[in-house]
This record gives structure tokens, C-alpha cells and sequence, in this order.
């Protein structure tokens, strides 16, 4: 067979478009022929590589062996699942019992609620006397706008 042919049957079989008696004549070929070109040895390769490969019979038995018992994997999620609820529920009451800081005044921790209560109320009693005293100097600054009670003084 022409070298040509032989190029133009290999393009067909990796373009995967050869008929199947054009396969075995590449097979023929390449296994019969030990002269072949550089460009074609990869070809004469694989084809022996594929013709040996049938050859080869696998004789070791395969031992049947019982499956396990595995246990669900969504069973062993659930019980995992559930057993850090718990763990959550259990642990979380005893922080509840720690004191709670209702404010700091001159970085001290209030934890009493009656305490807060009444800083908070002065705190906001002389916020009130200073917002009071501040509106008093500019309803004065209002008297200057009008100029009538300027020039009657």
C-alpha cells in the first residue's frame, strides 16, 4: 500500500471518521510493516500498543466480599446535629447568670438597673440646663435682627 493512502487513512481514523475495515488495514499495516517513516512511528506505536493490549487475559478471581454495615451518613449528621443543640442549650444557661453591665461612669461597670436609672436621668437633667441656657443667648441674638427695638433703647 502507498504511503499517501496510508496518510490519508490515519488522518480519517484520528478525525474519527474511518470505516471499520479501514481501521484494519491501518492495523495490517503497521503491525506487518517494519519499515515506516519518522512521521509514522507514533502511528505503529499505538497500533501495537493497542494489539498487545489484547492479548493480556486478567486471571486472578475477584474475592466477593460482604459489604459492611456502613451506618447512614445523614443518620450520623442528624444524631451529631442534635447532640450540639444540646450542648448549645446546656451551656448557654450558665452565662445568663453573669451580671449585666448596664453603663460605665468614670470606668466603673454599672450592673445595678436602679443606678443607671439615676445617672442617666442627671446626665440628661444637666444636658437640659445647658441645652436651656444656650437657647436663652439666642433669642437675644433674635432682639438684634430688629432694628426698631435697637433704635427705641
Amino acid at each position: 500500500m502507498d504511503y499517501r493512502e496510508i496518510k490519508t487513512l490515519l488522518e480519517k481514523y484520528l478525525e474519527g471518521e474511518s470505516s471499520i475495515q479501514e481501521e484494519d488495514e491501518l492495523k495490517r499495516f503497521f503491525n506487518e510493516n517494519e519499515n515506516i517513516p519518522e512521521e509514522l512511528l507514533f502511528a505503529k506505536k499505538l497500533f501495537r500498543f493497542f494489539g498487545d493490549e489484547k492479548t493480556i487475559e486478567y486471571t486472578k478471581e475477584f474475592e466477593h466480599k460482604k459489604p459492611r454495615r456502613k451506618i447512614n451518613l445523614y443518620t450520623l449528621s442528624g444524631i451529631a446535629a442534635t447532640l450540639l443543640l444540646a450542648l448549645f442549650f446546656v451551656f448557654s444557661n450558665y452565662k445568663t447568670k453573669e451580671k449585666i453591665i448596664y453603663a460605665y461612669i468614670n470606668g466603673e461597670a454599672i450592673t445595678d438597673i436602679n443606678i443607671a436609672k439615676e445617672q442617666t436621668k442627671q446626665i440628661l437633667y444637666a444636658t437640659s440646663q445647658k441645652i436651656s441656657t444656650g437657647i436663652e443667648s439666642l433669642n437675644r441674638v433674635g432682639d438684634l435682627m430688629n432694628p426698631e427695638l435697637l433704635i427705641k433703647k
